[in-house]
């Protein structure tokens, strides 16, 4: 796929979802570059992550199944990880082109990974598409045995409203049997000290560091990401803003009913602040 023209397949476009609701990501333009270097010197641990998901999901399915969706994929690092688990057909989606991009990058180089695929087609690779799209207007056109949700990215959504149509729409892409595992955002609950940290981390030559402020908000959390990435060429600095909606797990189990799935609440979860597991009713 190096030479290939087009990373990905076109985007995801569904005229009938998009008057219903609204979507509002934030634009990872600038900190896209660095997103997996912080987070690992944060200490996520996305392989023991994958493990933990891989555990539950083969103790309520014979076998992890042949085809993943991990919506909002974001780098592609939790993708990376199911890949070394089984032999699936793997898709991520995600709105960021940028996000996107860096998946590409990394999963095409892993060996035995053929992206842009749709399977391993007797090759002895195992294939991964990725493609640019919302949690609520994507429509690929077939069904997954396993659909996850992870790192809190189902908080970017804007109400309760456009939760409900983001979990139906990934139950449509579920089939017969399958799981939705979804890893929440912070919920009301759970907010604590400190609203304010940074974090430092060297790379070569690059230090980066951000400065993380956040501040609750009515049903929201605002959080302001101030960079300052250092070089031997100099200092740059940009910020960018957040808005987290704080769902309740109130809003998320009816959301899960509303959309026919019986569902189930790990305290745990693969990160430590829970996960909400639906089957089809």
């Amino acid at each position: 796929m190096g030479g290939s023209p087009s990373i990905f397949l076109p985007k995801a476009y569904n005229s009938a979802m998009t008057c219903a609701v609204t979507e509002s990501y934030p634009a990872f333009t600038n900190s896209a570059e660095f997103y997996d270097d912080i987070y690992l010197a944060r200490g996520k641990d996305y392989q023991a992550e994958v493990e933990y998901l891989c555990r539950l999901i083969k103790a309520r399915k014979p076998s992890l199944g042949d085809s993943l969706l991990d919506v909002a994929c974001g780098t592609g690092e939790h993708l990376r990880h199911f890949l070394t688990q089984a032999d699936i057909t793997a898709f991520g989606i995600d709105h960021c082109a940028e996000m996107l991009a860096i998946a590409h990058r990394k999963l095409d180089g892993e060996p035995g990974v053929a992206v842009g695929t749709g399977g391993t087609g007797g090759s002895g690779r195992r294939g991964v598409i990725l493609q640019q799209a919302g949690m609520t207007d994507f429509a690929l056109g077939r069904t997954f045995d396993v659909i996850t949700c992870l790192f809190a990215s189902i908080a970017y959504l804007a109400d309760v409203q456009t939760l409900r149509h983001a979990i139906r729409n990934m139950v449509r892409h579920l089939a017969p049997g399958g799981l939705l595992l979804l890893e929440p955002g912070l919920m009301p609950h759970q907010l604590k000290a400190p609203m304010r940290d940074q974090t430092i981390c060297t790379i070569g030559d690059v230090e980066i560091r951000r400065t993380t402020t956040a501040q609750p908000r009515d049903n929201t959390l605002i959080i302001r990401f101030d960079f300052d990435i250092r070089t031997h060429q100099g200092i740059r600095e940009f910020s960018e803003e957040h808005v987290i909606r704080l769902f309740t797990p109130e809003n998320y189990e009816q959301s899960f009913i509303a959309a026919n799935l019986t569902v189930e609440y790990d305290s745990e979860g693969p990160g430590g602040r829970g996960l909400f597991i639906g089957t089809p009713a």
